[in-house]
C-alpha cells in the first residue's frame, strides 16, 4: 500500500475523530479537487492534469516532483493563479479562486502568494532592497513600511549588509535569496517555489534549501516544484505527479528528513545541519546580532496595512477642505469625522 493510499484510508477515521470531539476542521491553504487542464482537441488533445486532488494544510512544506511532461508545471501555474483549470475547484486559503476574474486573480497573487522562480526574476537596474520592496509597492504599502519589512526580510536570509547591491553584484545563490526575501514581505498564505535551485551550484542550492527549511520552522506554508529527488527529500512531504495525477504522497518524519540531509551531504549536495557557506551566517545569527530567521519571523505574521495610503489621502483631503473653508486652527485638522473610504 502506497503512502497516498494509507493517507486516504486514514482520512475517514480522522474526520470521524474530529466530528466526535466537536473540533472544527482547519481551513487548508490549498484545496484542489478534480482539477482538469486540457490543451488542444481531438487527436492532438493533451491532458496535462486529469482529475488532480491536492490538499496542503497550513504550515506544511511540500515538494511536488515529477518527470518532464508529468503535469507538475501546469499544476504550479494553477496553484500560483497564473492559469485557470478547465474543470474542478481550487480554494486558496478559504477563497475559491476558480471563480475569480483575471483582475481578481492578480490581486490574489500579490497578497496571498509569494513566488520564487528558477531564474530569480530580479530587476537588474535596481538594488536588492528595491527588488524586495516591489510586491509591496504594487500593493500600495507606504514607503517607510516597505523599507522596514524589506530590510528585515533581507536580514532573515543573511543579506542585511548587501541591500544596496544590484543583482549583477551578487552571486546566483545570493540573488535567489533576495528572491526568497521578496516572497516573504507581504506575509503570504503560500510560498510557491518553481525549481528554485535549478540554476545554482550544489553549495548555493544547499544554502537556499537551508533558508526554506528555516522559514518553514516559523510556520510558513511552502510548496516547492522540482524534478530533483535530492531537493524534494528536504521537504516534509513529497507529492509525486505522473500523467496529470498524484501517484504517491509521502510524509517524512524528522528522523527521516535528517537522514535525507546527511545522505545528500555525503553526496556533496548539502551543507545543512551545522554547515554554512562563506556567504551566509549560520541560522539564528543573521547579519545583525539577534536578528536570525527565528527571531525576525514574528514581524511577518501579519500582512502590511494595505489601506493606510487610502486613509492618509483621506486625511490630507479633509485637511485641505478644512483649510479652504477656514475650519480648524490655522488650517489644521478638521473637527468633523473623516468619511469612510470605500475599498
Amino acid at each position: 500500500m502506497t503512502a497516498a493510499t494509507k493517507a486516504a484510508a486514514g482520512a475517514p477515521a480522522q474526520a470521524a475523530s474530529r466530528e466526535a470531539s466537536g473540533a472544527a476542521e482547519p481551513v487548508p491553504v490549498i484545496d484542489m479537487r478534480d482539477i482538469w487542464r486540457v490543451y488542444g482537441s481531438g487527436e492532438s488533445e493533451v491532458r496535462a492534469l486529469a482529475g488532480l486532488d491536492l490538499r496542503v494544510d497550513r504550515g506544511e512544506f511540500v515538494a511536488i516532483i515529477g518527470a518532464s511532461g508529468s503535469g507538475k508545471s501546469t499544476a504550479m501555474n494553477i496553484l500560483g493563479c497564473l492559469d485557470v483549470a478547465d474543470r474542478g475547484t481550487y480554494v486558496l486559503d478559504g477563497t475559491d479562486v476558480s471563480r475569480l476574474s483575471y483582475r481578481e486573480l492578480a490581486l490574489v497573487r500579490n497578497r496571498k502568494i509569494g513566488f520564487v522562480f528558477q531564474s530569480f526574476n530580479l530587476i537588474s537596474r535596481i538594488n536588492a532592497l528595491r527588488n524586495v520592496e516591489l510586491p509591496m509597492t504594487y500593493a500600495g504599502v507606504e514607503r517607510h513600511e516597505r523599507r522596514r519589512r524589506a530590510l528585515a526580510a533581507l536580514e532573515m536570509v543573511g543579506l542585511g549588509r548587501r541591500y544596496t547591491h544590484k543583482p549583477g553584484q551578487l552571486s546566483g545563490g545570493q540573488q535567489q535569496r533576495v528572491a526568497v526575501a521578496r516572497s516573504l514581505v507581504n506575509a503570504p498564505s503560500l510560498i510557491l517555489a518553481d525549481e528554485p535551485t535549478g540554476n545554482l551550484d550544489s553549495v548555493s542550492a544547499s544554502d537556499v534549501l537551508d533558508v526554506f527549511e528555516q522559514i518553514h520552522t516559523t510556520g510558513r506554508t511552502i510548496v516547492l516544484i522540482t524534478h530533483d529527488q535530492k531537493v524534494a527529500a528536504r521537504a516534509q512531504r513529497v507529492v509525486t505527479i505522473s500523467d496529470g495525477r498524484i501517484i504517491d504522497d509521502t510524509r517524512w518524519g524528522e528522523a527521516e528528513r535528517r537522514a535525507n540531509r546527511e545522505a545528500a551531504a555525503k553526496a556533496g549536495v548539502s551543507l545543512s545541519d551545522g554547515g554554512t557557506s562563506p556567504e551566509r551566517p549560520a541560522a539564528g545569527s543573521g547579519t545583525v546580532p539577534g536578528h536570525g530567521i527565528d527571531q525576525m519571523a514574528p514581524g511577518f505574521d501579519a500582512a502590511p496595512d494595505y489601506e493606510a495610503p487610502k486613509r492618509r489621502r483621506a486625511r490630507d483631503k479633509a485637511k485641505a477642505q478644512a483649510a479652504d473653508t477656514g475650519d480648524g486652527d490655522n488650517g489644521g485638522a478638521p473637527t468633523e469625522t473623516i468619511p469612510a473610504v470605500s475599498k
